[in-house]
């Protein structure tokens, strides 16, 4: 499955077909518009599964954390990503300060949503690559963390 974030909403690939998407969440509300048709769902969490519930079908789904430490760092480096195209709203960590696991690092808005990039685990911000209020791209660097 492949996602191409736009304005008002994303494109979504699945082999050879695509579909215009939008979607908001307001607890475990999940609203969805798919090619114009307007679809709610209810999500459950179930560890790093999820399971949507919707007109009596039930879909399960594993969820990846794109930020999620891993023995070798932050998927093999130390580079935290934007998960989508946004712009950065505030630098929440001071450079060369420890930070623990989980902490606020910085906030991206995008697609009208505000997203907090976490610290993967204990470690350093060693530098941001954006200012507040500068745009950024789909898997540009957002900042580069050093994992304890």
């Amino acid at each position: 499955m492949e996602l191409q974030y736009q304005d008002d909403g994303c494109v979504v690939r699945v082999g050879t077909e695509s579909f215009h998407a939008r979607a908001s969440l307001a607890g475990n509300q999940l609203e969805a518009v798919l090619n114009g048709l307007r679809v709610k769902a209810v999500i459950v969490r179930h560890g790093a599964r999820r399971a949507l519930f919707e007109g009596g079908e039930r879909l399960s789904v594993d969820f990846v954390d794109p930020y999620a430490y891993t023995e070798l760092g932050v998927h093999g480096e130390t580079h935290l990503k934007a998960p989508m195209p946004g712009r950065v709203v505030a630098l929440l960590a001071e450079i060369g300060k420890k930070v623990a696991k989980g902490s606020p690092l910085l906030i991206l808005e995008a697609m009208k949503m505000e997203h907090t990039i976490t610290a993967p685990g204990d470690g350093v911000v060693q530098d941001f690559y954006f200012a507040a209020g500068e745009q950024v791209n789909d898997g540009d660097e957002l900042v580069d963390f050093a994992a304890e």
